[in-house]
């Protein structure tokens, strides 16, 4: 007779809320905001335009990774909610602020979509250069280190987070 064990049950909110305290913890560091832009700004002052699209360049990555990883559409909305309700307090102190802030991630989602889909680029060097210069030209810099640092990790990011999730899915059932 053999025994099935059966995954362990977590539910979405938990992982939802985790990725979004990882981009704070991590990403949005300073600590790792002035290791990436200080060395390639040449120790220039960061400004806020950059820290604005760097966290939503991650969200996108995060976004995009859930998308492709979790197979049912309840759990990937119910994540995509908990998600950015999280980040957006964590970034915003009104609720004005949450609303402007909420419209500039949706067109940028969707500026950073529309380089991923066919027929504008085929190529995945094509498509990550072009992603690593509509994050310059949204970040309000033309530093051509800052455009390659992004163009050279845009795959490598989104690959790392969807293979955690999916690797995680294997081993755990997501909850609502």
């Amino acid at each position: 007779m053999a025994f099935f064990s059966q995954k362990k049950k977590v539910p979405i909110r938990t992982i939802a809320e985790h990725f979004g305290e990882q981009i704070f913890r991590t990403e949005m560091s300073k600590e790792n905001l002035n290791t990436i832009f200080g060395q390639l700004l040449n120790n220039e002052t960061i400004d806020t335009g950059l820290t604005i699209e760097w966290l939503i360049f991650n969200m996108f990555i995060i976004v995009k990774s859930v998308e492709i990883s979790i197979d049912s559409k309840n759990l990937t909305n119910e994540f995509l909610h908990i998600f950015h309700s999280y980040v957006y307090a964590l970034t915003c102190s009104t609720f004005e602020e949450a609303k402007i802030f909420e419209k500039l991630v949706i067109k940028r989602y969707e500026s950073y979509s529309a380089k991923l889909s066919p027929p504008y680029q085929s190529n995945p060097g094509d498509i990550a250069t072009s992603i690593g210069i509509l994050f310059g030209e949204n970040a309000g810099t033309q530093h051509i280190s800052v455009i390659y640092y992004i163009t050279q990790i845009f795959f490598r990011k989104l690959e790392i987070t969807t293979t955690f999730l999916k690797d995680l899915s294997s081993k755990v059932e997501f909850t609502l």
